[in-house]
């Protein structure tokens, strides 16, 4: 009976021995996990020390400590830190978006510059175009009928001065009456001494004065047009196309090398626009309003030239 009593002694022990060298070597898995934690938060390494408190925790998962200490470097220094990280990858993208977005912009200038010059040889030759096929009710006209323009108006000549011809003093014939006396004694007296008319001299004939013939004028060269010139000229452009296209819309398609060009006319109380869209083989479309009376063209967007050559929405 004693020596039963005696092994479940040993027994106890064995077993308390055992227990207390287990929670001997917790312990100092616990502590060895906290103090690297604390030496890597001190180094403000906080990824770090977040990792050993959370080892800490694993080894101990009652321990109040390290649970604090996880929530502490999460809430101040890990979110803070990842918001940081965010908020620099946003100012980044940004500016890599604005730098891109520059040099878009700039590709597109060169672009419209590019095709802006294209379509103004187009538009040169879209007017030549109009003026052959203007129609002319008056084929035949008198030239002598046409009154010159101030530039081709030569100066009137003056009138050639009347040469005044002296007149001949009339001559003074003395007739002589011979009548038929009985003679009577001759009584000889002198004679009378006859007076010569002193001859007048004859007024100096005035030199005949010498026409100025009008002096060939040179070409003129086109001067600028004022104000006033301009708007006639674009009225007389407007009438034209008035004229050409009496239709509300009439839409042209254009095959040029390398592209192809949409000219849609809109006729709309009484009133003429163009609108241009140009498709480049190499994937790009611009669009413009054609100026008429002027040598340039105004760049629009492609939702400006839908609403425009829209008859539901033209004008709106």
């Amino acid at each position: 009976m004693q020596a039963k009593h005696l092994i479940i002694v040993i027994i106890l022990l064995i077993t308390s021995t055992l227990s207390y060298s287990q929670e001997s070597v917790t312990e100092q898995q616990y502590k060895a996990a906290m103090q690297n934690a604390k030496t890597a938060f001190d180094a403000k390494m906080y990824s770090e020390a977040l990792y050993f408190y959370r080892e800490a925790l694993k080894i101990k998962p009652d321990a109040k400590l390290p649970r604090y200490k996880i929530e502490d470097i999460r809430t101040m220094y890990i979110d803070d830190g990842i918001k940081e990280i965010a908020e620099n990858k946003q100012i980044a993208q940004e500016e890599v978006k604005k730098q891109a977005e520059a040099k878009a912009d700039e590709r597109i200038e060169t672009e419209i510059e590019q095709a802006q010059k294209e379509l103004e040889t187009l538009r040169v030759a879209a007017v030549i175009n109009i003026e052959e096929e203007t129609v002319v009710y008056e084929e035949n006209i008198d030239i002598a009928d046409v009154e010159p323009t101030l530039e081709t108006k030569l100066p009137e000549p003056e009138p050639e001065p009347e040469i005044i011809e002296p007149e001949p003093e009339p001559v003074v014939v003395q007739q002589v009456e011979i009548v038929k006396e009985e003679p009577k004694p001759v009584v000889e007296q002198p004679a009378p001494k006859e007076e010569k008319a002193e001859p007048k001299p004859a007024p100096k004939p005035v030199p005949a004065k010498p026409v100025a013939k009008p002096a060939n004028k040179p070409v003129s060269q086109p001067k600028a047009m004022t104000g006033e010139e301009k708007e006639a000229h674009k009225e007389a452009e407007m009438q034209q196309l008035k004229i050409k296209y009496p239709e509300q819309k009439t839409v042209l398609e254009i095959d040029q090398p390398g592209k192809h060009i949409t000219r849609v006319i809109m006729n709309i109380d009484n009133k003429v626009s163009v609108y241009l869209k140009v498709k480049h083989n190499w994937g790009a479309t611009f669009y413009f309003q054609d100026e008429i009376g002027e040598d340039n063209l105004r760049s629009i967007s492609e939702q400006t030239f839908n609403k425009m050559t829209n008859l539901a929405t033209y004008g709106h």
